[in-house]
C-alpha cells in the first residue's frame, strides 16, 4: 500500500528556512550601503544643480546671497531646493562655490 505524502517533512522545512535566512544574510547589509550610496548621489546632484544656478546668474546677484543661512532667502531656488539646501547646510563661499557649513557631510564642505 502507497501511502500519500501531504506537506513537508520538519527537515524540508528547516533546510528551506535556512537557506531563506542565509539569503537574506547577503542581502540586507548591502541594501543598507545601497541606500546610503544613493543618498550620497543625490545629495551631490542638488549641490551641484545649485553651483549651475549660481554660475548662470549674474555676480550681483550672488554676492547678496553669500555667506552661512542666506542661499535659503535665493529667489533661484524653488521650495524643493531650499529646504535641501538647509538641511544639507549649503551656502556660497567668497569664492563664489556651493559648499556645506557640516563637516561630516559628503558633499563638498568648506574645509575643502
Amino acid at each position: 500500500m502507497v501511502r500519500k505524502r501531504k506537506g513537508f517533512t520538519l527537515i524540508e522545512m528547516v533546510i528551506v528556512m535556512l537557506i531563506i535566512s542565509m539569503l537574506l544574510l547577503l542581502i540586507v547589509p548591502n541594501l543598507a550601503e545601497q541606500k546610503n550610496v544613493a543618498q550620497t548621489r543625490a545629495d551631490e546632484a542638488v549641490t551641484e544643480t545649485i553651483q549651475s544656478q549660481v554660475n548662470m546668474s549674474n555676480a550681483d546677484e550672488v554676492n547678496k546671497y553669500k555667506g552661512p543661512d542666506k542661499l535659503k532667502d535665493w529667489p533661484a531656488l524653488s521650495s524643493k531646493q531650499r529646504n535641501r539646501a538647509k538641511s544639507l547646510k549649503l551656502y556660497i563661499n567668497e569664492k563664489g562655490k556651493v559648499v556645506s557649513s557640516d563637516p561630516s557631510s559628503k558633499v563638498i564642505n568648506d574645509a575643502s
